[in-house]
């Protein structure tokens, strides 16, 4: 008696223990509502992952490193508070105050920010990757080193803000007032400055390839080792400019205003040099090979373009090159070294009279998965050759008038959102076609997420392409590394790609790993008017690492289950102590399957997960009916029964419960 007393308080204790810490961690992550007491709060490395924290008060409370993702901030007062590496992601922080609040490396990422006041916030080193801020109040904000990629600031005032060594590639800054703003070594590569205010900027050693700077005011700028290359500057003003260094190889210049701007080294006063902390920096082994007059070759201009005093056109650059001569972006992977058979006209595999254009790409990087609302962010490179008829062989193709050849920029069929930068013109590699047009595309495509094996689960991502015009009789999409010609046809062509050539082996993030890519080709027939055109998938699979979701949900359900079946050794008449222990796991069991809720997707449809905690509640409802059942043969004094039901239970329990996960993973196993 004296052993089985000592068991059951072990067993107890144990239980306790157990069902204590999960509640704890529901007790973490539970809503909380914050009352003035919140001011100043230690909430450091908090778990508040999808809290309403609506009109919360929260000033100068320390936040660092906590989890706010998807949790609702609106309105929230933070002004002061300690954010730093605090994990923000797709929260709601509409209307909310963040006044010299401290946000150094935050992750910040689908965050919405409309009206939200940043004013004096130290933002250096946060993402701010996809956001909307151009509604947002951010004077006297510091955004030292941030990544602002795609960032939206149209419109905006950011006079005399710290934007150094700030990545804003494709960010959209049109109209915006950047007038004094620090912009050294900022990579705004393929942003929009469309007739933005930039008079006075610092722009030394920034980054502004294939830029769009059309009407924009740069007067008495310094763009001192600025690179230009390719950006359009078409009717900007460039008045009193410092343009040192400067990398303009292939920008447009046409009706751009360049009186007084200083183009060469002996303009240059060594006092400006002393001004900028970034051009401080440089050794001088930098600052030698910075120091030289501006590189205009290839540059375009016309008739209205004015020089700096005492410079003339054809001093400046020669007329072969008064056409843009667009780079390619540095740094991207080769072109395959692949022949693809293609014509205008038909041949032995009897394809149609119609433009071949062979199809080459790289995939960067995709990120952003979002399962929720069925979308994925993908950045990657692609090239299109193809044969332009009536061009001579020998012809520069990037002396050409770009509006003189074919339409190129193809359709992104499932894109929601899709930008086209660094685009540019060359003769293909390929000696069938003369014609090669690369670019770089970044943006939003909308996925289908399959789920109900989560998080045993596969996804595949497809990037689908379309002639933006002319149907499958004018243009044919073709893969430039095909196994075999194909004949067009409405069934889909899919080849398996290597990764490694087409698909950056680090292309997602640690929580999935790359399982397989291939491409499919095929004729897409719109059933309104019948048309077919030409239709080119990329598609990535990806397997979820699911290590983390066995150790974090399905390992406590496990141990839940071994100490429900614990109750067997409890004696058969003591159901009180049999029930509460029970009822103590079904209880712990609610309080993980809330902390479920809160983190994973949400479904019309059960996940593997779901169903395994499905699968607990029953065997602990089933439990608790038959220590009732047991208690009550016992008090009938059926006890030779009670002993049989106990004893079968102590045996059958632990088997029923493997047989039943076997046949609840079997389908996952044989997908």
């Amino acid at each position: 008696m004296l052993i089985r007393t000592v068991t059951t308080t072990v067993l107890l204790f144990l239980a306790l223990l157990f069902c204590g810490l999960l509640l704890i961690r529901f007790a973490i992550t539970r809503s909380i509502t914050c009352a003035p007491r919140c001011v100043g709060m230690n909430l450091t490395d908090r778990n508040l992952q999808g809290l309403d924290l609506q009109k919360a008060r929260l000033m100068e409370a320390q936040l660092q490193n906590a989890d706010l993702r998807g949790a609702n901030l609106r309105e929230a007062d933070l002004s002061g508070a300690n954010l730093v590496r605090a994990n923000l992601r797709n929260a709601d922080l509409t209307d909310a105050r963040l006044i010299g609040a401290d946000l150094t490396g935050a992750r910040l990422e689908g965050t919405l920010l409309k009206g939200a006041d940043l004013s004096g916030a130290n933002l250096s080193e946060a993402d701010f990757t996809n956001v909307d801020l151009h509604d947002s109040l951010l004077g006297g904000a510091n955004f030292v080193k941030a990544k602002l990629t795609n960032v939206q600031l149209q419109g905006a005032n950011l006079a005399g803000l710290n934007f150094s060594e700030a990545g804003m590639a494709g960010a959209n800054l049109e109209r915006t007032v950047l007038a004094g703003a620090a912009l050294s070594r900022a990579d705004l590569s393929g942003a929009r400055l469309v007739q933005s205010d930039l008079t006075g900027a610092w722009l030394n050693l920034t980054n502004l390839v294939g830029a769009n700077l059309t009407e924009a005011d740069l007067g008495g700028s310094s763009l001192i080792g600025a690179e230009l290359a390719s950006t359009n500057l078409q009717g900007a003003n460039l008045a009193g400019t410092i343009l040192i260094g400067a990398q303009l190889h292939g920008a447009n210049l046409r009706s751009t205003n360049l009186q007084d701007a200083r183009t060469l080294l002996s303009q240059l006063s060594p006092r400006v040099l002393q001004l900028d902390p970034l051009l401080l920096e440089l050794t001088e082994l930098q600052r030698t090979a910075l120091l030289q007059d501006a590189h205009l070759e290839g540059v375009a201009f016309d008739a209205r373009t004015v020089w700096p005093d005492g410079t003339t056109a054809t001093a400046t650059i020669s007329p072969e090159n008064r056409l843009l001569t667009a780079r390619p972006a540095a740094g991207r992977p080769p072109a395959t070294d692949a022949a693809t058979s293609t014509t205008t006209g038909s041949d032995s595999a009897g394809l149609p009279l119609a433009r071949q254009v062979s199809v080459n790409f790289f995939i960067n990087s995709l990120r952003n998965i979002d399962q929720q609302h069925g979308q994925f962010t993908a950045d990657f490179y692609l090239d299109l050759d193809w044969q332009e008829p009536g061009i001579p062989a020998t012809q520069d193709i990037t002396t050409l008038d770009p509006a003189t050849l074919w339409h190129h920029r193809p359709l992104l069929v499932n894109a929601r959102k899709g930008d086209f930068l660094f685009e540019s013109y060359s003769n293909s590699d390929d000696p069938e076609y003369n014609v090669k047009f690369s670019t770089r595309v970044i943006g939003d495509f909308a996925a289908n997420f399959d789920l109900r094996n989560f998080p045993f689960d596969q996804q595949t991502l497809i990037i689908e392409l379309e002639p933006k015009s002319g149907n499958s009789d004018e243009v044919l999409f073709e893969f430039i590394d095909l196994n075999q010609r194909q004949a067009p046809s409405e069934q889909p062509y899919v080849q398996t790609i290597p990764p490694g050539r087409y698909v950056d082996s680090q292309v997602v993030s640690n929580e999935w790993a790359l399982r397989d890519s291939s491409i499919a080709q095929r004729l897409f027939v719109y059933t309104n008017d019948q048309s077919s055109y030409s239709r080119f998938q990329i598609e990535v699979t990806l397997a979820r690492r699911a290590a983390p979701y066995v150790w974090k949900y399905i390992l406590p359900m496990i141990v839940l289950a071994c100490f429900a079946w614990s109750v067997c050794l409890v004696d058969i008449a003591n159901v009180a102590t049999r029930f509460r222990l029970l009822a103590l796991l079904l209880v712990t069991l609610g309080a993980l399957h809330v902390v479920l809720w809160q983190a994973l997707p949400q479904t019309s449809y059960l996940t593997y997960l779901d169903r395994l905690l499905l699968l607990h509640y029953t065997l602990l409802l089933g439990l608790i009916g038959l220590v009732f059942l047991g208690k009550f043969l016992h008090d009938r004094c059926y006890l030779r029964s009670a002993r049989w039901l106990n004893r079968t239970l102590l045996v059958g329990y632990p088997l029923s419960y493997m047989a039943l996960n076997f046949l609840l993973y079997w389908p996952l196993a044989r997908s």
